[in-house]
């Protein structure tokens, strides 16, 4: 559209200025491309309006070789942890290591074919109070039912009332508790003196470290 331009320009007779209207034609606005070799080098503001520096292309090349490189170490770390996670899950002829299926169905720690020591004084007047039996059975998950090791009795006996028994070196033994619950293994080494001992785990071989008393027993 033409542009208007008005103006004033003093009047010869002192009847006061003269106003003028120029028509034209506005300038046009410049169609020149830019290089794009110009292009590739910018500056400007970022969204918080803060002045940005120049990014090169070769620079744009370089974070997104960055990036290529931390994706990938990304992948391996995750390929690295399902490779560990296989590899403590698959025992052979063992059910899976970290999380048991028997840990959640047991009430309590008391589970068939393990050895255990009777603690209770009233039961058949203390006769007996320390002695060991297998249990050969799990009533409700909080009584088992044991042969006693040292006669014929059979006895039912509340687990509040019984303890694990750990066996002497180089004898089998059970985990009743924690990660590998329900796995059997090889009592290694006993540290008497901080109440732990390292078992090696059957199939794999591999020594678990530092294993509580109570989240093992030898094994019926």
């Amino acid at each position: 559209a033409p542009v208007e331009s008005v103006s004033d320009v003093p009047s010869t007779n002192g009847s006061g200025p003269v106003k003028l209207s120029l028509f034209g034609k506005p300038p046009k606005a410049s169609t020149k491309a830019v290089p794009e070799k110009t292009m590739a080098v910018s500056a400007g503001f970022d969204a918080e309006g803060d002045e940005v520096g120049e990014i090169s292309a070769g620079q744009k090349r370089q974070l997104s070789e960055i990036d290529k490189l931390m994706l990938d170490n990304e992948k391996s770390k995750a390929q690295r942890l399902k490779t560990e996670e296989a590899q403590h899950s698959s025992f052979s002829g063992q059910s899976s290591a970290p999380i048991s299926s028997s840990s959640k169905a047991r009430p309590s720690w008391l589970c068939e074919g393990i050895v255990v020591k009777v603690l209770s004084k009233a039961l058949a007047e203390g006769r007996f109070y320390k002695q060991k039996g297998g249990v050969e059975k799990v009533i409700d998950g909080f009584v088992a039912q044991i042969q006693m090791l040292s006669s014929s009795h059979k006895l039912q006996v509340d687990v509040s009332e019984l303890e694990t028994v750990i066996p002497s070196e180089g004898r089998e033994v059970k985990f009743v508790r924690g990660r590998y619950d329900g796995l059997t293994g090889v009592l290694e080494k006993l540290h008497s003196d901080k109440y732990c001992c390292d078992v090696s785990l059957k199939g794999t071989k591999e020594l678990v470290k530092g294993v509580e008393y109570e989240d093992i027993s030898k094994v019926y």
